[in-house]
């Protein structure tokens, strides 16, 4: 799985997700249901300052990540001040993804200053 690292638990889980369609439709209701579930659980980053490797992540457990994603569940319009290191950039396409994957009639776009930024903003949601 390029790059990713994983306990045996995780493998094991993952081959007997592969075959039972009951499990699997357990984890869809799961991420459906819960979008924190599904970037902590199910989406990956990617750490361009990993020199070890391992650049493919999981979103960390984090409880600004969770406060974030519960108020951008409630908020019509939602602020964040922004920092390199809270991931916000990756926390907003990986909610907008669960969005626009998880609900029907959804258009979701990114708008940058440069067209540039905006492209490295899809495919960050293409990448999760």
């Amino acid at each position: 799985m390029s790059g990713l690292k994983f306990k045996m638990q995780d493998i094991k889980y993952l081959a007997k997700l592969k075959n039972s369609p009951k499990l699997q439709e357990l984890e869809w209701r799961m991420c459906k249901e819960d979008p924190y579930y599904f970037l902590t659980t199910w989406a990956k980053t990617i750490d361009v300052h990993d020199k070890t490797g391992n650049p493919i992540k999981p979103f960390p457990k984090k409880e600004y990540i969770k406060t974030i994603t519960d108020k951008w569940l409630k908020e019509r319009i939602l602020f964040i001040p922004k920092t390199r290191q809270m991931m916000i950039s990756w926390i907003c396409v990986a909610l907008y993804l669960w969005d626009t994957q998880f609900h029907k009639a959804r258009f979701t776009a990114f708008q940058s200053k440069k067209e540039q930024d905006a492209d490295a903003l899809v495919k960050r949601g293409k990448h999760i």
